[in-house]
C-alpha cells in the first residue's frame, strides 16, 4: 500500500548505498507491479540501471513507462541518461530537453542536458544551462564540478578553480571533483598541489582506479 512506500524506498536506497544492487532492484521491480507505487518504482529502477551502466535495459524501462507517464520529468531524465551512456547524444538531448521543459527547476535534468549539449560542441549553450542549474541548486556540488570542468575546457582557469573549490567545500569526499581539480592544477604547473588533490581523491574513493593512476603519474613527474 501507499503507506509502506517511504519504507520500501528507504530500504532500497540503503541497499544501493551498501552495494546490494540486486536486492534494491528486486524492490523496485516489485513496486512497478503495484498500481500505487508503479511510477516511483520505474523511475528508481531505470536510475539504478543507469548507475550500473546497463544503459540498454534502462532505456527499455524508461520507454515502457513513458507510454503511461508522458509527463514524468524523471523518466525523461532516465531515458536521456541511458541514451547518453550509449553515446546517442542527439536523442539524449531531445529527451533531456523534454525533462527540463516539464520541470524547469529539475537541476539534474539541466545538468545532464548541459552535458549532452557540450558533447555537440556548443560550449556557450552548455554553460548557460549549467548556470540555470546553479540558480536552482546552488548547493549541488555536481553542478559546480560540471561548471568548473567546462570552464577549464575554455581555459578560464581562475573561474574553474573557484568552482572546483566550491564543489569540494560542499562535499569534501567528492573524488571526481578532486580528480578534475588535480588536472587543472597540472595544467597550471602546480604538480605538488595536484598530487595533494589526488591524495584526497584516493582517500575519498579507494576503489577508484583513475585516482590511483593519476596520482602515480603526477608523483612520477615530481620525481
Amino acid at each position: 500500500s501507499a503507506d509502506f512506500l517511504p519504507a520500501r524506498m528507504g530500504l532500497a536506497e540503503l541497499l544501493r548505498k551498501r552495494g546490494a544492487v540486486d536486492e534494491a532492484r528486486a524492490i523496485y521491480e516489485a513496486m512497478q507491479r503495484q498500481a500505487d507505487s508503479a511510477l516511483p518504482g520505474a523511475i528508481n529502477l531505470a536510475g539504478l540501471l543507469v548507475d550500473c551502466k546497463q544503459f540498454d535495459q534502462a532505456e527499455r524501462v524508461a520507454r515502457a513507462n513513458l507510454e503511461r507517464h508522458r509527463d514524468s520529468p524523471d523518466l525523461w531524465l532516465n531515458l536521456g541518461s541511458a541514451l547518453m551512456g550509449q553515446e546517442r547524444f542527439a536523442e539524449a538531448r531531445e529527451a533531456l530537453e523534454r525533462a527540463a521543459t516539464l520541470d524547469p527547476r529539475h537541476w539534474r535534468a539541466l545538468l545532464q542536458l548541459a552535458t549532452s549539449i557540450e558533447r555537440s560542441g556548443d560550449l556557450a549553450a552548455a554553460e548557460s544551462r549549467l548556470y540555470e542549474a546553479l540558480a536552482v541548486a546552488p548547493e549541488a556540488p555536481e553542478v559546480h564540478c560540471a561548471l568548473a570542468t567546462l570552464l577549464r575546457r575554455q581555459k578560464a582557469f581562475g573561474e574553474a578553480e573557484a568552482e572546483f573549490r566550491r564543489a569540494i567545500e560542499l562535499r569534501p569526499d567528492y573524488a571526481v571533483a578532486w580528480i578534475n581539480y588535480a588536472e587543472l592544477l597540472q595544467r597550471t604547473s602546480r604538480l605538488e598541489a595536484a598530487a595533494g588533490a589526488l591524495e584526497h581523491a584516493v582517500k575519498s574513493a579507494p576503489g577508484m582506479h583513475e585516482a590511483h593512476l593519476n596520482r602515480g603519474t603526477v608523483l612520477m613527474h615530481l620525481g
